[in-house]
């Protein structure tokens, strides 16, 4: 069962992917993306990875990434398993960190442009239409360099009120931690920043709030997933 201290970990993997790797997951996607047009993932984008009850997809990807991103998903199969193959080669070690983990998954492509980022939130280890679906960790893996600013960003919090009333024996983020709601916003929180270099992936526990700062110049290529049970 998924420990609070678990979903509030943060670690690192230097070099998860080799520089052959990241060019042949950028190769894959570049590819897609002008088979099908960079607008469809980007400016025109109609789907999101993140959704809150209540509100329609723009409404949540307006205050998710108020200056927008590009985002694909499913990967290309060849970009998925250049991708697999290094999660096999790290499994082990996650898994003597996260235990409750088995395997990372639901790969996604992002790409954030000058000006481009995304608010802080917690991605919620629990998914009432999948109760036995338990998110351990999220994962960001940097794919490029030759870019300013777009810092990974992890924000901790001792308030009370960010969690629920504990019932069993982890305790619990209260729903909606993210930008949709004035409470979370104006919680303090301490923000730990670092630039993540190509190829290394960082592992951040499920209840634990993330964002990123804007870019400054260039543009920033990663991928993100989830460790799951």
């Amino acid at each position: 069962m998924l420990t609070t201290s678990e979903s509030l970990l943060v670690h690192s993997i230097e070099q998860f992917l080799t520089p052959t790797e990241c060019q042949a997951v950028c190769d894959a996607v570049d590819e897609q993306i002008a088979a099908e047009g960079r607008s469809t993932f980007e400016g025109e984008r109609t789907v999101s990875v993140h959704a809150v009850d209540g509100m329609s997809t723009r409404d949540v990807m307006d205050l998710y990434e108020p200056a927008g991103r590009l985002e694909l998903f499913p990967l290309p199969e060849a970009a998925t398993t250049v991708l697999e193959e290094a999660a096999r080669r790290a499994l082990p070690h996650l898994c003597s960190l996260f235990p409750t983990g088995r395997r990372l998954t639901s790969w996604i492509y992002l790409e954030y442009g000058v000006g481009q980022y995304i608010t802080p939130h917690i991605d919620m280890p629990f998914d009432e239409n999948q109760p036995d679906h338990v998110k351990v960790a999220g994962v960001s893996i940097t794919l490029n360099d030759g870019f300013s600013g777009g810092e990974f960003v992890v924000g901790t919090c001792g308030s009370p009120d960010l969690w629920t009333e504990p019932t069993d024996e982890l305790r619990r983020v209260r729903e909606g931690a993210d930008y949709t709601t004035p409470w979370y916003k104006a919680l303090p929180r301490t923000q730990w920043r670092t630039r993540v270099a190509t190829g290394d992936l960082v592992m951040f526990g499920s209840q634990l709030s993330h964002s990123t700062e804007p870019v400054t110049q260039g543009r920033i290529k990663k991928v993100i997933g989830f460790f799951t049970n």
